[in-house]
């Protein structure tokens, strides 16, 4: 699946990518925020991602340039066609130089854009930790508040340092 924007595109991930993800994701610096910190092996990203192909209710994308240079990853997960509701994360711009410029908003508008087109969902969730200030500050900007009396807590296993944020498509 390829979703196109006016200034990145979001490219289903593969095979290919999953040393640059690994590489991204156990960066000290990008790995603070994540909900598990462990460093994780090549071995333990392949099996990942094998478990990832056998789902269908899970899309991560690259997140790429319109020069084609991979700069991020993005997924909408958790994905309920019949209740219309879907998870909005692993949102990381891996290669630091590309940070602060828009990209990360970009992508998460374009994701749950597409999300409410395509999969014709009304909700959009995600979680973030309360220290996360500057995610807190990006999601809002794209249109999710803050839901902390949520009826989907226990589908999210939500906990005390977890927010869960979401945005309806009207």
């Amino acid at each position: 699946m390829v979703i196109k924007g006016d200034k990145i595109n979001l490219i289903e991930i593969s095979e290919n990518d999953l040393l640059i993800m690994m590489e991204w994701r156990n960066d000290k610096d990008n790995r603070k925020y994540f909900f598990s910190q462990e460093i994780i092996t090549f071995e333990n990203q392949k099996k990942w991602y094998q478990s990832y192909l056998k789902k269908d209710n899970d899309k991560m994308f690259i997140i790429k340039t319109k020069n084609d240079i991979s700069i991020g990853t993005i997924a909408l997960y958790n994905i309920n066609i019949d209740k219309k509701y879907g998870e909005i994360g692993r949102i990381l711009i891996g290669d630091k130089k590309f940070r602060r410029m828009g990209y990360a908003t970009r992508a998460i508008k374009l994701l749950i854009n597409k999300a409410f087109e395509i999969f014709k969902l009304e909700e959009i969730f995600l979680q973030v930790s309360d220290n996360n200030r500057n995610a807190i500050n990006l999601y809002k900007k794209c249109g999710f508040v803050i839901n902390k009396q949520s009826q989907y807590k226990s589908i999210f296993k939500i906990n005390n340092n977890v927010l869960l944020m979401y945005k309806k498509s009207r």
